[in-house]
């Protein structure tokens, strides 16, 4: 059914602000992943906060589904970038140097030379009797729809009009090889799991670039018509199974909340409002940049899901 969500002007987000702490943010970084664990209780993945691989993280990060992420755009030769890089629009999280996507981290344990299994994740490398064993196993993005576009009320394929997302393995300083345009349906595979140890193959990267015109990834494709806030919802999925032969179940949709320039703040805000409508609370929304920053967007969500509930009732719209 059509959501009747508006974006409201960003006013008074300083004073709202100090209603919902910001997101716990992890700073430096290489490369980004999701960081996934295994709920014994659905028998689903969860999804958790986006990791940085050069800050490994030692505990759990909070559970979370909606990801706020800027694109950026790269010519392929400008430092820090390497120069194999394609240029093009890439999500880029500001923890890394570079333009880079969110890849899979499912388990670390940094206080074990050989590998093992970090406390909560409830994954175990290999020859457990009561997790679900990674040995062997794949994971992989399913994407639940093609990227849609935010037009001031609900996001919307229309509004996307021929641009794609083009999700690939790789971190954006590489000509990637391995790469699938998101579609309902679409699937993105990781290699399989080390089979040894866990420092085999811990994590695993992956990318966004936008396709301008639904085929290209240049950015004289990907013009001001295309600058707004966009939305790819997916599921991570995985072939492990538990010990008594259950599949693990896909992960609950997430979704990732692009802006190709447009304010953080706006992206945010319509974030929120978003997950309103969704049953997803306020606080399983990770925004990308520093702390500073989270809080304020954070205080400019709750403005726009206050002012979106009293328009609502309002005016009798049903989401």
């Amino acid at each position: 059914m059509r959501s009747c969500l508006r974006l409201l002007p960003l006013r008074a987000a300083a004073a709202a602000c100090l209603l919902v702490p910001a997101a716990a943010s992890v700073s430096c970084g290489h490369g980004v992943e999701y960081q996934l664990t295994f709920d014994p209780v659905s028998g689903k993945i969860q999804t958790r906060q986006i990791v940085s691989t050069e800050r490994r993280p030692v505990t759990l990060t909070a559970l979370t589904r909606i990801y706020v992420i800027p694109f950026e755009v790269a010519d392929g030769t400008t430092p820090p970038l390497h120069p194999a890089a394609q240029a093009a629009w890439y999500s880029k999280p500001d923890i890394t140097d570079y333009p880079s996507g969110n890849g899979l981290c499912y388990q670390w344990d940094t206080a074990s030379p050989t590998g093992g299994q970090l406390a909560g994740t409830n994954w175990s490398w290999k020859d457990s009797s009561s997790l679900p064993n990674l040995a062997g196993t794949v994971f992989a993005y399913r994407f639940t729809d093609r990227v849609l576009k935010w037009d001031g009320t609900q996001f919307t394929a229309a509004a996307a009009g021929a641009t794609q997302l083009q999700a690939f393995r790789g971190d954006a300083t590489t000509v990637p090889t391995v790469f699938m345009t998101t579609a309902s349906g679409s699937s993105l595979a990781f290699t399989a799991v080390g089979s040894s140890t866990q420092n085999t193959n811990p994590h695993t990267n992956a990318g966004f670039r936008l396709l301008g015109d639904g085929t290209s990834f240049a950015p004289s494709a990907a013009g001001p018509g295309t600058d707004g806030i966009y939305l790819q919802g997916m599921q991570v999925t995985t072939s492990a199974t538990t010990p008594a032969g259950v599949a693990v179940g896909a992960s609950e949709p997430a979704y990732m909340v692009f802006s190709k320039n447009t304010s953080h703040a706006d992206a945010y805000a319509v974030a929120a409002a978003f997950a309103t409508t969704q049953g997803i609370p306020l606080n399983q929304i990770q925004s990308v940049p520093e702390p500073t920053t989270s809080v304020l967007v954070a205080g400019a969500a709750v403005a726009a899901v206050v002012e979106w509930r009293r328009r609502a009732t309002r005016r009798g719209c049903r989401t």
